[in-house]
């Protein structure tokens, strides 16, 4: 039954980066510090420096797929957050940033082009080779 509603979560998401989190390397040799959910699914990934959350982090939903990328600065959410549902956040020193979300309201690309699910499919391919 687990192995269906996997299937068919996969089917609705971003096909390449639907990855069974059976095999851990991949995340494992990119971040130094892994959360899990209580199944031994990965929930958070990332990397600590002097005790503060920097750079890159992953945030998996409960089934393992990855939902949300984005950066962290000195321990707090920094920068723009990709959602692999076409949807980004802003945020500033840890706080959604409302004013520059509304400037860039109906907005679903960052002027290269590139859509925002195919933006979260590159980055997380880079993250975690």
């Amino acid at each position: 039954m687990k192995i269906l509603l996997l299937l068919i979560l996969c089917t609705n998401s971003i096909d390449s980066i639907c990855i069974a989190q059976g095999n851990n390397d991949h995340i494992i040799n990119n971040f130094n510090t892994l959360e899990y959910y209580p199944d031994s699914t990965i929930k958070v990934a990332y990397n600590l420096k002097r005790g503060k959350i920097r750079g890159y982090c992953v945030e998996y939903d409960s089934s393992g797929i990855p939902e949300w990328i984005g950066k962290y600065r000195n321990g707090l959410k920094h920068g723009e957050w990709l959602g692999i549902n076409g949807i980004s956040w802003f945020y500033t020193r840890g706080e959604i940033d409302w004013a520059y979300l509304l400037s860039r309201q109906g907005s679903s690309s960052r002027g290269d082009g590139l859509e925002l699910g195919d933006q979260f499919e590159k980055l997380y391919v880079r993250l975690t080779k």
